[in-house]
This record gives C-alpha cells, sequence and structure tokens, in this order.
C-alpha cells in the first residue's frame, strides 16, 4: 500500500478538490484542509463517491488566521510522522477591502502569507519525510508589481483587480526562493499555473470567492 501522505489547502472545490481527487486515485492518503467542518464532509463525500477506497480526512483551518494556521499545522503534525505532499491550491477573490483579525488585508492573508506560513509550520515535516514536494498554485500575474513599502495595498483604492495579481507574483517570488533554499534536502518546490478554469466558483462573481 501506499504510504505516502498529501495535505491539500482548499480541498472542498475547483482546482482543491479535483487535484485531491487526482492523488486518491494514485494511493495516496490526502488530508483535506477546508474552512469548515460542513465543507469537509461534503468534500469527503464527493471524493469517495469518484474514489471510493480513497484513503481521507478533513482539517478544519482559517485560511485568513495565523494562529488557524498554526493551529491547523500542529493537529496535522501531531498525527502524522510524514508529509510527502503539500498542495496550496486555496484562494480567494474579494469585492471589497477586509481586514482579518490579525490586522492584515483578507487577500494578501490568504493568497500569500497563508502559503508561506502554512508551508513554513509544515516544513520540518516535509524535509524528514523527502523526497517531498510542494506545489504552490499560482495565475498569470501580467504587469503587477509588488510594492514593497504598501504590500497591502492600504494607501489606494481597494480593486480586487489589482490586489489579486500581486499576490500571484509574491506566491512565484516565494516559490522560487524556497526551491534555492530547500536544494539538496529532496525537498522539490514547483509553481503551477492551471490556466483559465471558470468552474472553481472563483469567477461567479466578485464577493468573497474562496476556492476553499
Amino acid at each position: 500500500m501506499d504510504d505516502r501522505v498529501a495535505l491539500v489547502t482548499g480541498a472542498a472545490s475547483g482546482i482543491g478538490r479535483a487535484t485531491s481527487i487526482g492523488l486518491a486515485r494514485e494511493g495516496v492518503r490526502v488530508a483535506l484542509l477546508v474552512r469548515n467542518a460542513g465543507r469537509g464532509e461534503q468534500a469527503l463525500r464527493d471524493i469517495r463517491s469518484t474514489v471510493p477506497d480513497a484513503r481521507l480526512e478533513a482539517l478544519t483551518c482559517d485560511l485568513a488566521s495565523q494562529s488557524s494556521i498554526r493551529d491547523a499545522a500542529q493537529r496535522f503534525t501531531d498525527g502524522h510522522d510524514r508529509l510527502d505532499i503539500l498542495v496550496n491550491a486555496a484562494g480567494v477573490f474579494v469585492k471589497d477591502r477586509k481586514i482579518t483579525s490579525d490586522g492584515i488585508e483578507l487577500t494578501f492573508a490568504t493568497n500569500y502569507l497563508a502559503y508561506f506560513l502554512l508551508t513554513h509550520e509544515l516544513l520540518r515535516l516535509l524535509t524528514t519525510s523527502a523526497p517531498a514536494r510542494v506545489v504552490n498554485i499560482a495565475s498569470k500575474y501580467g504587469r503587477a508589481r509588488i510594492d514593497f513599502d504598501d504590500p497591502q495595498k492600504l494607501r489606494t483604492k481597494y480593486s480586487y483587480l489589482k490586489s489579486t495579481p500581486p499576490t500571484m507574483l509574491a506566491r512565484v517570488l516565494f516559490t522560487q526562493e524556497l526551491a534555492q533554499r530547500l536544494a539538496g534536502t529532496g525537498v522539490v518546490v514547483n509553481a503551477v499555473h492551471p490556466g483559465l478554469v471558470a468552474k472553481t466558483g472563483l469567477l461567479q462573481d466578485t464577493a468573497v470567492r474562496s476556492s476553499g
């Protein structure tokens, strides 16, 4: 039996769920990181309807909250002695500017900082499980630039069309830097642009939409 373990964020829908299905078909044990228990239970049912023998579990986490991310990472680590594959697939489009409980703009917090923090919280487990892999789902960021004096764009009029692309660029830069730092450890880090995927729920409207 395949003893590999994967953790997939945004696994309740869209790319995250499709990725979880693909991994389950390969015999990998998959932990679905989801926003709440109800979405988790539904995702488990949906995936098992496609892969009846899937080995799955749901792990709740609010990726807009740094304390929730740390707690989820600790719960995962407490329950597993290995992590072979981490797929960061969650993301949001937010119509209006929102500030998280940590005082951080929601798009920046969820689309970038969550990837960074969760990966680093699980890094020891990944390196001890090597060969392992981290996959960060990104997308085209066009001519986006990161304003390092105001990365959350708090000094400008909010627009999700302007706030989202820099978070995609940040994901790619994070991926490149982490790959360099982990060179020789057996942990491979990749960024993946899946193309325009219309059925994730993200593009249905411009209210708060999340792929997880």
